[in-house]
C-alpha cells in the first residue's frame, strides 16, 4: 500500500518531500505563516499518527510541497483502514487544506489545490474509498472552498469555541460564565496546583496511569503519551496538574501551543470528585499561563450543540456547554462530503 501511495503522490505533485524525517523543511513552512494552527505542527501530526496506529492500520501520507526546491506548503494527511475500509483524512477528521508560506500568491495556491484534488481523486480510486470529507474554516479557507465546490455533495457545520487572549486579563475573567468564577476560587483554595513546561518520564507515566484509572481502560498507546511528553519538553505544550492536600493527583490536562495559539489537548479528572470544580480550575490556570506567555487565541474545542449533524451524544453536548463557559468567540468549521 505504501508503494502505491508513493506512486500516486509522484503522479499528482511536481515536487514534494514526505513529512517523516523532514522536520526542518516542514518547520520552514509552519514558521513562516500568520498565526500557526496547532493542527499543522510537525509534533501534532506525529501524535495523531501514533494515536491512529494504536487502533488501526495507518500510513503517513503527509507531504511538504516544494517550488524551486524550497518548501512552500505542508499537508497533514494519513490513510487509515477503519472497519475494513480505507479512509484518507487529516489527523482524525476530514481532509484539511494545505498550509502555505505567507508570501505565496493566490494563483500559486490554486495550482497546488488542483494537484491536491488530483491526488485525492486518485486515492479514492486506488484504495476504493467510499466516503471523502474535507474539514476547513469557511472564513479563512475561502480559496479552498472555491476549488472543491464543484465536488461537494453536501456540507454541514460545527461550532468551535475560542477565547481571545489579546484582551486584558480583567476582560477575559469577566467573560467567563459568572458562576464559574466562584467555582475557580473554591478550587484554588481546595487544591495545590502546578504548571509544568517540562515533564519527566515518571511524571508522564503517573498521568497515563491516572488516565487508565479514570477511563477504566487503556484507550491509547504508551507512544502517544511519549509524544505528548516530547511536546512539553520541546516548548510545544504545557501541563497543568491539581493535587489534594495529601498530594494525590486529582486532575491533569495537557495544552498544545504554537507562538500564537493554545489548544486543549486532553483533560483527566478524578471521577469521584465530579461535583467539585476540578476542570474549571484547570482551565483558568491554563488560560492565565497562555496569557502570560503571549498566546493570542485559545482553541477550547467544539460546542457540540444537540441540533448539529452528526448529532452529538448527551455527554459530548454537556462537555461542550462546559467549554463554552470559558469562550468569548464562536467560529464555524465546515465538513463537506466530496464526490469525484
Amino acid at each position: 500500500m505504501f508503494e502505491k501511495l508513493k506512486e500516486i503522490q509522484a503522479q499528482s505533485f511536481k515536487n514534494f518531500l514526505p513529512q517523516n524525517s523532514h522536520e526542518l523543511e516542514w518547520s520552514t513552512v509552519s514558521n513562516n505563516t500568520d498565526k500557526l494552527n496547532n493542527d499543522y505542527t510537525f509534533a501534532v501530526t506525529n501524535y495523531h499518527l501514533a494515536y491512529l496506529a494504536s487502533h488501526y492500520q495507518v500510513i503517513n501520507a503527509s507531504i511538504i510541497l516544494l517550488s524551486n526546491n524550497k518548501p512552500i506548503a505542508i499537508w497533514p494527511l494519513n490513510l487509515a483502514k477503519i472497519n475494513d475500509n480505507w479512509q484518507i483524512q487529516s489527523h482524525c477528521k476530514g481532509i484539511m487544506p494545505p498550509l502555505f508560506s505567507s508570501q505565496l500568491s493566490d494563483k500559486h495556491k490554486k495550482a497546488i489545490y488542483k494537484q491536491c484534488l488530483s491526488f485525492i481523486s486518485r486515492c479514492q480510486q486506488l484504495f476504493d474509498i467510499a466516503t471523502l470529507e474535507s474539514t476547513f474554516e469557511p472564513n479563512t479557507d475561502a480559496l479552498w472552498l472555491q476549488t472543491i465546490a464543484p465536488h461537494i455533495s453536501n456540507i454541514n457545520y460545527k461550532h468551535t469555541l475560542y477565547l481571545n487572549l489579546e484582551q486584558s486579563t480583567e476582560k477575559i475573567k469577566a467573560s467567563v460564565r459568572r458562576r464559574y468564577r466562584s467555582y475557580i476560587n473554591k478550587g484554588l483554595d481546595l487544591w495545590d496546583y502546578s504548571i509544568g513546561t517540562s515533564i519527566s518520564a515518571d511524571e508522564i507515566e503517573e498521568i497515563r496511569l491516572f488516565h487508565v484509572k479514570t477511563a477504566g481502560k487503556e484507550t491509547r498507546s504508551v507512544e502517544t503519551w511519549q509524544q505528548q511528553r516530547n511536546m512539553v519538553n520541546n516548548n510545544q505544550a504545557f501541563v497543568v496538574t491539581l493535587r489534594d492536600k495529601q498530594q494525590t493527583l486529582i486532575g491533569a490536562a495537557i495544552f498544545n501551543t504554537t507562538d500564537s495559539q493554545g489548544m486543549y489537548s486532553v483533560g483527566i479528572y478524578e471521577r469521584s470528585l465530579f461535583e467539585l470544580p476540578i476542570g474549571h480550575t484547570v482551565q483558568m490556570l491554563a488560560i492565565e499561563h497562555m496569557k502570560k506567555i503571549g498566546i493570542e487565541d485559545y482553541f477550547i474545542g467544539y460546542r457540540d450543540y444537540e441540533f448539529e449533524y452528526h448529532q452529538p451524544s448527551e455527554k459530548q453536548s454537556a462537555i461542550g456547554y462546559f467549554k463554552e463557559g470559558f469562550s468569548n468567540q464562536i467560529k464555524l468549521e465546515a465538513n463537506a462530503k466530496l464526490i469525484f
